[in-house]
């Protein structure tokens, strides 16, 4: 984790409003470093992306199968509509799987999950199903398509 590093291509206005959350998550000279010699590593970078693609769309069939929207992506995180994503957050992170809530980015009903290893993803589609449940039986929401229009 302390190697994080990430880059955004976004329209001006969007690149202020990450920009402004870059304190909190700024890069290391240490991981600069490392970031640029993975970039220069051609059977990495190719690993990388065939890791990610096939991750990202596990997670994908995983949410689509639990009725969940999602926000078409080609990153390496996938952003779901669930309902409140603060509930969904804290009631994922008590069972051991952290996801981020969207709200800080005015999406207070989605979150995003990080593509991870197969057997990561498989945890958190478990996880997912298991508090989604719950949150629909506690909130009178129990049809896929229910799940689509919060």
């Amino acid at each position: 984790a302390g190697l994080r590093i990430g880059y955004a291509a976004a329209q001006l206005t969007l690149a202020a409003q990450i920009d402004s959350l870059r304190p909190h998550y700024n890069t290391s000279s240490t991981a600069q470093a490392a970031a640029l010699a993975c970039l220069a590593d051609d059977e990495h970078i190719g690993r990388s992306l065939s890791l990610n693609r096939t991750g990202l769309a596990a997670l994908s069939r995983g949410c689509a199968d639990l009725g969940l929207a999602q926000v078409p992506s080609e990153a390496n995180f996938l952003l779901v509509r669930t309902g409140n994503a603060d509930d969904i957050t804290a009631a994922m992170q008590a069972w051991g799987v952290l996801v981020k809530s969207g709200t800080p980015f005015g999406l207070p009903d989605h979150i995003r999950i990080s593509v991870g290893t197969a057997a990561g993803i498989a945890r958190c589609l478990k996880t997912l199903r298991a508090v989604m449940d719950d949150y629909r039986s506690n909130h009178s929401i129990n049809s896929r398509q229910g799940a689509q229009t919060w």
